[in-house]
C-alpha cells in the first residue's frame, strides 16, 4: 500500500510530465527542422510519399532519425527540491508530429492500406 507521501510524489511527477510536454514538443520540433534542413535540398521538387525515402541514402537516414527521435524523445527539466536541485527525465511519444513535420518539410508520407480515398 502506498503512502500518502508516495502518492502526492506521484501526483507531483505527473504534473510535471504534463506541463513540461510542450516544452518539449517545441525542443523536439526544433530539432527536427534542424535535421530537415540538412537534406531538404537533396529532395527533388516535384517527388512526395514514399518515393521521397529512396531518393537519397541522406534523406532516408534523416528521416529514420526524426521518427526514432519522435517514438523515444527524452526530455530532461531542473527540478528544485527541498534540499537540492536535481534533473527530471521524462519520455514522449511525438511520433505522430514526426511524420508531421517530414510530410511539411519533405514531402515524405507513408501509404496507408486502411486510406479510402
Amino acid at each position: 500500500m502506498e503512502t500518502k507521501e508516495e502518492l502526492l510524489r506521484g501526483d507531483f511527477e505527473n504534473h510535471l510530465y504534463e506541463t513540461s510536454k510542450g516544452d518539449a514538443l517545441q525542443d523536439f520540433i526544433d530539432k527536427a527542422l534542424e535535421m530537415t534542413i540538412s537534406v531538404e535540398h537533396e529532395v527533388p521538387f516535384h517527388m512526395e510519399g514514399p518515393d521521397v525515402y529512396n531518393s537519397d541514402p541522406k534523406v532516408a537516414r534523416v528521416i529514420d532519425q526524426i521518427i526514432t527521435l519522435g517514438r523515444w524523445f527524452v526530455y530532461n527539466i531542473d527540478v528544485v527540491g527541498k534540499y537540492r536541485l536535481y534533473e527530471e527525465s521524462f519520455a514522449y511519444n511525438f511520433e505522430k508530429e514526426a511524420f508531421n513535420i517530414l510530410h511539411d518539410e519533405l514531402g515524405y508520407y507513408i501509404e496507408d492500406d486502411n486510406d479510402t480515398k
